[in-house]
């Protein structure tokens, strides 16, 4: 519905319905009906998150495109703000937002306890529209900062990525996670870099698919397959790159000011 209430003129909705149950086929099919700006994709089976975001990626023929997940809440003009992060340098291929929940581009905190990425829970009184208005004032016009990885949450992806590297790898990351990580490497390898859109909020309530025994054992195998394919040190370094790049710090901090107040 947040998708549908920002949407503008020349953009498109396309929902792939992964064998969702009967209620929210029925919602998903209302949605989309009677509607040119949707699109509906149902499978006749479940096929998991990487082959469904492939049929979505595969059904586009836009410059630009977001694959987002159905547990997220968007802002205002939150699409044209990811693409114009893309456009500051010509090389530039993926890019995401910050978020409540989304590993280095989470505010305030990035980490909870222990060694999970952090859910950070919003204050009663504040919006996500109020947050996204903070992250206007306080983001730097010219200042984009370059990741290694972007967060799959909500993924914008050139078209120019899609046409040089594919899709995700279904045969490596068949069902969920990982699948993202793998796509920035191969796209650094092609010559593209990566940006957050730091003046965008995109809410995250996270894991809403998957229940948390199989969650965990899909991530362990996707760490375990990312560590094999790309060398240990690589994996940790562009974690660590994220977690320590000193424009997200700093935002982290002023938003964690914010909130607090």
């Amino acid at each position: 519905e947040s998708v549908r209430q920002h949407l503008v003129s020349g953009q498109k909705i396309i929902i792939v319905n992964d064998y969702s149950d009967q209620a929210t086929t029925d919602y998903l099919r209302s949605f989309s009906d009677n509607n040119k700006q949707v699109l509906l994709i149902e499978n006749n089976e479940n096929l998991g998150y990487t082959k469904s975001a492939n049929i979505g990626m595969s059904s586009g023929t836009a410059d630009f495109c977001i694959l987002l997940n159905s547990d997220t809440i968007v802002s205002k003009d939150w699409a044209l703000k990811m693409f114009d992060a893309t456009m500051h340098m010509p090389d530039v291929g993926i890019v995401g937002p910050l978020s409540n929940a989304a590993g280095v581009q989470s505010l305030p905190n990035i980490r909870s306890n222990g060694n999970n990425t952090a859910i950070n829970i919003i204050p009663n009184g504040i919006s996500n529209e109020d947050i996204d208005n903070f992250l206007e004032k306080i983001s730097l016009a010219n200042t984009i900062p370059q990741v290694p990885l972007v967060h799959g949450f909500c993924f914008g992806i050139k078209r120019d990525v899609i046409e040089k590297i594919g899709f995700f790898d279904s045969s490596n990351f068949a069902r969920y996670y990982g699948e993202e990580n793998d796509y920035c490497f191969r796209a650094a390898a092609a010559g593209f870099r990566f940006t957050i859109a730091t003046n965008t909020f995109v809410f995250h309530r996270k894991s809403r698919s998957i229940d948390e025994e199989e969650r965990i054992i899909h991530m362990k195998e996707a760490g375990l397959k990312l560590r094999e394919l790309y060398g240990v040190d690589r994996v940790r370094t562009a974690c660590l790159q994220g977690e320590q790049h000193p424009i997200l710090m700093q935002i982290r901090k002023q938003a964690e000011e914010y909130l607090s107040a």
